[in-house]
């Protein structure tokens, strides 16, 4: 019923802008590969789609209930049991935020339109009629990333910081530190993790035929960069949902920085 394509941010100017190019490459295009396989693309984006229109109108069209007109029908697609695939191929060259306040009333509204979304669909979760993969996957997905995962992430991130606060101080007054094990322990364990994702990443390039890999460069400075700054992004979304704030869609304005290839 539709089809989504491969996004690439084309005006690499910056920091930032190469971040994003290094995230849709690793995370956006590498996630609707896998999910094109069990048939679960939970968004068809706007930037490269093909819509199969009979089928579209069989639904109601494109809904103004979420700021999200095409992860919402892609949603509906799938519950109505019809396929939807990922194109590799097929190339969009898209402009994206080139300037930190830009991308994070980008990233605001996605963040917002996911929860719109999740809520709007909740119910599939407990019908009969949903897709296995959609019921027991995505939805349980959107909960734990978009809701969960915000609320204890930071919490990690304080506990671990007072730990090295702790060990500092205990140093300096008592020369010895008490905690130092369980520190060590933790991370560690932040590095491993931070390796697989080093590695997956790594593999996410490799599907890309005309890629830079000089976007793996900025691997270790996008993830803690965007680390924090999506809790803040995720944590205002959650806030403004819970006091039912009407939000705005923040067009994005372009610079006209886009080459042709």
């Amino acid at each position: 019923a539709a089809v989504s394509g491969n996004v690439k941010v084309w005006n690499r100017e910056n920091m930032l802008t190469n971040f994003q190019a290094l995230e849709y490459n690793t995370s956006q295009n590498l996630d609707r590969r896998a999910y094109d396989i069990i048939n679960t693309i939970t968004v068809v984006p706007g930037a490269v789609w093909a819509w199969r229109r009979e089928i579209i109108l069989e639904l109601g069209w494109f809904s103004k209930d979420t700021l999200a007109e095409d992860s919402d029908m892609t949603l509906s697609l799938l519950r109505s049991g019809y396929s939807v695939h990922h194109e590799e191929y097929a190339y969009a060259y898209t402009e994206a935020p080139s300037n930190w306040n830009a991308f994070a009333k980008q990233r605001f509204r996605w963040a917002f339109w996911l929860l719109q979304v999740t809520w709007k669909h909740i119910d599939a979760i407990f019908s009969s009629e949903t897709p296995l993969m959609l019921q027991f996957f995505i939805f349980p997905s959107f909960i734990i990333f978009q809701i969960i995962i915000p609320i204890i992430a930071p919490l990690f991130d304080i506990f671990t910081l007072g730990l090295l606060t702790i060990n500092i101080l205990s140093y300096v007054l008592y020369g010895s530190s008490i905690y130092m094990e369980t520190l060590v322990h933790i991370l560690l364990y932040s590095w491993i993790f931070l390796l697989f994702d080093f590695i997956i990443a790594c593999i996410a390039l490799t599907f890309e035929k005309d890629e830079s890999w000089k976007l793996i460069r900025y691997f270790i400075p996008q993830r803690f960069s965007y680390r924090f700054f999506m809790y803040y992004i995720n944590l205002k979304s959650l806030w403004n949902a819970l006091k039912w704030v009407a939000i705005w869609w923040n067009k994005l304005e372009r610079s006209g920085t886009v080459k042709s290839k």
